[in-house]
Formats: structure tokens, C-alpha cells, sequence
């Protein structure tokens, strides 16, 4: 995959911290960020260069094929045209992108998932990262050179509620904290907004261009007979599906070749898999 900060909705080089910069937390999308951002114990209020800090530095990383998965419905949803010029709720994130990826999105064919799918992995393969969503983790922890900014201490998101209270407890806070799932289930974007007003929100491009109706999942969800009010959560469970298709999954583990590496170096590093694996600089997979 291309190396480069080709997305906007997520800052690279910079963490969520506490106003006195006691430790941070590297926000990396679809790993959970949302939810540890709002535990109330971590107190992450401000933006801080990660380069320089002077604290503990905290990452999130999730299996790379289920991270990506997860991150199609995602991307389906928040992308809009070109010359987008309508205002769109910032609670939206819309991504803006570029032509020939619009014009992939309104006319794939999504009538079969896997084969939606593997043209997607392809459009990626080819065009490199258009959206923070499936962007690799370590590009949330590096510079462009490939070094990461700061030793840093990483967990998996699988165990991110005894990751967190190991956390807690190393950095003095009380360690019974709980952590709310903000971006799951009735919280989710789909659910907390009529699908319909987000998308004319976002697909609101320019005057007189107001139709979504070419949106893959908005397609899919009328060729399945499927309230477009459900379509992301049921979109998501036919991807999720494909997770057992093992040559889907070798082509979305070459994507990912280094997020693979240092996910495998952290679980595989932990003598049990709530710990918190210490990757120094020098050691960047």
C-alpha cells in the first residue's frame, strides 16, 4: 500500500492528552478511540504533539482484517462528491474524494458482497488510502519515514477494558473504569441520525445534486428488501461473514503487511493478552 497521510479526519503526529500532559493516546480510527477518549478517569481533553512528550504514549491496535471490514459501512456512509459545497455536520466526518473513486462507489456492482468486496481491496491496492477509517494503524504511530514518534505502549482493542485499567493503575488513577462502547450497536452513526438526512447531508454536492440513491449500500439495502434504517448493521454482518473466506482475507493481509507485523509482535509479545506491549523507537516492525 502507498505510504503517505492521504487522510484528514484523523491528525497525524498528535495525541489526545490530559491540559497538564500526563500520558496521551494515539487515536487511531475504528480501534476504539471514541470510547477511550471518553473515559471520564483519563481526562483527554486537548490535541498534543507526539513527538517530544514528555509522558506514557498509548496506542490501541486491532486484527488488520477485522479493522478494515469494519471499516466499509464506515466509509459507504460519510463519503460525498468532489465538489461537495453543502455544509455538513461535523458529527458526520464526511470524506471528500475524488472523482474516479466517486464514480467506483456509484456504479460497482453490489448485488454480491464478496464481489463488491474484492473490487474494493483492488481500488485500494491500486489507489492507495482514501478515508482514515481503513488507513494502516502504523500510520498513526510513524512519521513518513516509517520511525515511530515516541516509544509507545500498545494493547489490543480485544482486551482494551483490562488494557485500560492497567493503564489507570500505572499512571496513578483509579483503576475501575468502565468503558462505554460510543461507536456500537443503538450509539452508532446509523442509528443516532435518520440515514436518509445523512446521507442528503453529505451527498449534498452542489444545487440541484442532492441524490444519494447511487450509495452501494443504499443499493444493496433496496435489492435485498431491506429497511435502509438497518442497511449498515446488516451490511456489515454479510461483510463480516467473509472473514472465513481465506482468500479474501490473504488479500486484505497484503494491504496491511506491516499493521499484520506489529499486531502479531504485540499479541504474540504478551504473556497474557490484556498486557501492554513497550515497542521503543529503534523497533518499529
Amino acid at each position: 500500500m502507498n505510504r503517505g497521510f492521504t487522510t484528514i479526519t484523523h491528525p497525524h503526529g498528535y495525541m489526545l492528552t490530559q491540559d497538564e500532559c500526563k500520558f496521551g493516546f494515539v487515536r487511531i480510527s475504528k480501534n476504539g478511540s471514541t470510547s477511550i477518549s471518553h473515559v471520564p478517569e483519563f481526562q483527554l481533553k486537548k490535541w498534543s504533539p507526539i513527538q517530544g512528550f514528555q509522558g506514557g504514549v498509548y496506542a490501541a491496535l486491532r486484527d488488520p482484517v477485522d479493522r478494515f471490514l469494519s471499516s466499509i459501512p464506515e466509509t459507504l456512509m460519510r463519503y460525498r462528491h468532489p465538489n461537495g459545497s453543502g455544509k455538513v455536520n461535523k458529527k458526520n466526518q464526511d470524506i471528500s474524494i475524488s472523482y474516479d473513486v466517486y464514480d467506483f462507489f456509484n456504479y460497482v456492482k453490489i448485488d454480491k458482497i464478496d464481489h463488491f468486496l474484492l473490487q474494493y481491496i483492488e481500488l485500494i491496492e491500486s489507489y492507495g488510502c482514501f478515508d482514515a477509517h481503513h488507513e494502516p494503524q502504523v500510520d498513526f504511530i510513524t512519521n513518513l519515514n516509517g520511525a515511530l514518534y515516541h516509544d509507545i505502549f500498545l494493547f489490543d482493542i480485544a482486551h482494551s477494558e483490562h488494557a485500560l485499567k492497567t493503564i489507570a493503575r500505572v499512571e496513578g488513577l483509579n483503576e475501575n473504569i468502565k468503558v462505554e462502547r460510543a461507536n456500537s450497536g443503538s450509539n452508532n452513526l446509523m442509528r443516532r441520525y435518520n440515514p436518509k438526512t445523512v446521507l442528503f447531508k453529505i451527498w449534498k454536492a452542489k444545487k440541484n445534486d442532492n441524490d444519494y440513491s447511487y450509495n452501494p449500500m443504499y443499493r444493496w439495502s433496496s435489492i435485498n428488501n431491506i429497511p435502509f434504517s438497518h442497511a449498515r448493521v446488516e451490511f456489515y454482518k454479510k461483510i463480516k461473514e467473509l472473514r472465513l473466506n481465506q482468500y479474501i482475507c490473504s488479500r486484505i493481509e497484503g494491504l496491511y503487511e506491516d499493521d499484520m507485523s506489529l499486531f502479531n509482535q504485540t499479541v504474540q509479545s504478551n504473556k497474557k493478552p490484556e498486557d501492554v506491549y513497550f515497542l521503543p523507537m529503534q523497533d518499529v516492525p
